[in-house]
């Protein structure tokens, strides 16, 4: 494969820095390692990963050269201030590029490179493989990924279909059974199709995996009606899966960049920094903003675990097939979203996150914590909205009781509660000799003078209102007050007693160093 093809095929993945001595053709794609140079040769694409300085890569590039290959990729930033030009071609990586997508990218780029199917170009896409397979191979065509989601299928005239394949396009994903579960191993592990015989009231398959390197990435699975399929056709199968696995790649590829911008305008603007034009660009898109970040309502649950970056990719689906403006990142396992409410139509950002909540919640069974922070108006404001999203979350965390999905906005009161209760200066209060004198006296006396003085403070002196909330008769609750007057020396008149003893029951109960 001409290495220009090859960049052409990684797209925005890498860029090219110097053009080598001619027209080289790829033939392999390895990482650089010292203790296996041996294995570089003539047209290999080298992918120096772990070279993070100029010298060494001027010491790699020497290497490669004597080698013979056909080009070598290092990281964004190694080339700055020069490499010396040479016959082997060198490129660079964009920042933060996932080496593992590259490099099965560019493998699959070079195996597929000499498949030619009739009526299929590389600037095809699924939907067009799928037809061209069914056509030549007389049956309705699915490709699938390794999840057994359904990424394309066959809409060739007149072909049948049994309940299967219809369930699973209208599901778009296939349905469970024992068989396709047996029927998937097989296929993953055989190296050409594997023809199974119809079965009750579904009709016979013929399946092929589809690979990048070792990596499984999915399947193709034709309808086999009547069993006329011919070798011809199964070899056009067979060179279809190279050209599947390269589209799968590369939408991968894409998908993986766009979070990834997405990922770093959201780390910019949850932050405050990064590009100006930018984030003037989110600000000219939008009316207000607000920040929601989401973890796992189960930390230790089977499927929490790197859930966010799951969650990412999808997420950027669900929220752009709405429209919706949003940025996505990942920072400590907690997923932030900042929403855009938008200046031409108003959005009900409670209403966007109960849909966020309940479309990851099915796509990765799992129950989410969602805390939304305060609305702000400008970009320079968003840090604003995630610091109180972050305090909403600490709250929700703290007490079972609320809401798994809640508003700053709702719960402001209680969010400066919890502050005050995790402020070391704010615990001082409990340090308070008369607040001790009540415990102690609680203990044995069995008079519940702490959960009745907090029913009368809640209820604001309203004595019949407490002593509904107790079990008791306002009379009771009229000299168990006069009690702790009594034995703390404070006046229940005075509004500075009655908001320190308030705060100091309300730490207790947050704390949970009483349980009255």
């Amino acid at each position: 494969m001409l290495l220009e093809d090859l960049v052409a095929q990684l797209g925005h993945n890498v860029r090219r820095h110097h053009a080598g001595g001619g027209h080289a053709d790829v033939t392999s794609v390895r990482f650089f390692d010292w203790a296996d140079v041996s294995a570089i040769g003539q047209g290999c694409l080298v992918l120096a990963i772990g070279v993070g300085d100029r010298d060494s890569a001027r010491a790699v590039l020497a290497e490669v050269e004597q080698r013979r290959a056909a080009a070598v990729v290092f990281r964004a930033g190694v080339c700055d201030g020069g490499l010396p030009a040479g016959d082997v071609s060198i490129l660079e990586s964009v920042p933060d590029a996932d080496w593992s997508h590259v490099h099965a990218l560019a493998r699959a780029a070079i195996q597929a490179s000499g498949v030619r199917v009739p009526g299929v170009d590389v600037e095809s896409d699924l939907f067009d493989l799928a037809n061209v397979v069914a056509t030549a191979v007389r049956g309705a065509v699915l490709v699938e990924d390794a999840d057994k989601n359904i990424l394309a299928y066959s809409t060739v005239e007149g072909q049948e279909i049994d309940w299967v394949r219809q369930r699973g396009i209208l599901q778009r994903r296939v349905p469970h059974t024992e068989q396709t579960d047996e029927g998937y191993r097989e296929v993953a592990v055989s190296p050409v199709p594997v023809r199974f015989p119809p079965l009750n009231d579904r009709h016979g398959r013929i399946a092929v995996a589809l690979r990048a390197g070792g990596e499984l990435l999915g399947s193709i699975w034709v309808d086999d009606v009547d069993g006329r399929s011919t070798p011809d056709a199964l070899q056009l199968l067979s060179d279809s899966a190279e050209l599947a696995s390269l589209y799968i790649l590369k939408e991968r590829t894409r998908r993986a960049l766009a979070a990834s911008a997405s990922g770093t305008t959201a780390g910019q603007l949850l932050r405050g920094s990064g590009d100006v034009a930018s984030n003037a660009e989110w600000a000219r898109r939008t009316a207000t903003s607000v920040v929601v970040v989401l973890v796992p309502a189960d930390a230790d649950g089977p499927n929490s675990v790197h859930w966010a970056t799951r969650a990412r990719s999808s997420l950027n689906v669900y929220l752009s097939a709405f429209r919706q403006q949003h940025a996505v990142t990942v920072e400590d396992d907690r997923l932030y979203l900042v929403l855009g409410t938008g200046r031409e139509r108003p959005v009900d950002s409670d209403r966007v996150v109960q849909g966020v909540a309940e479309h990851l919640r099915q796509s990765l069974r799992v129950d989410l914590i969602a805390a939304v922070g305060t609305a702000v108006h400008g970009v320079e404001e968003i840090p604003r909205s995630r610091q109180s999203a972050d305090e909403l979350l600490g709250l929700l965390r703290h007490r079972q009781d609320l809401p798994r999905i809640a508003s700053y906005t709702v719960l402001a009161s209680q969010v400066l509660l919890h502050r005050l209760g995790e402020s070391r200066e704010a615990l001082r209060l409990l340090d308070d000799p008369r607040l001790q004198r009540l415990l102690d006296t609680e203990r044995p006396s069995g008079q519940a003078y702490v959960s009745t003085l907090r029913a009368y403070l809640d209820a604001l002196g309203d004595a019949a209102k407490a002593a509904s909330a107790c079990g008791v008769h306002a009379n009771t609750v009229r000299y168990r007050v006069q009690k702790v007057q009594e034995l703390l020396g404070v006046d229940l008149a005075d509004p500075d007693d009655r908001l320190v003893l308030w705060l100091q029951l309300r730490l207790l109960a947050g704390e949970k160093a009483w349980r009255g």
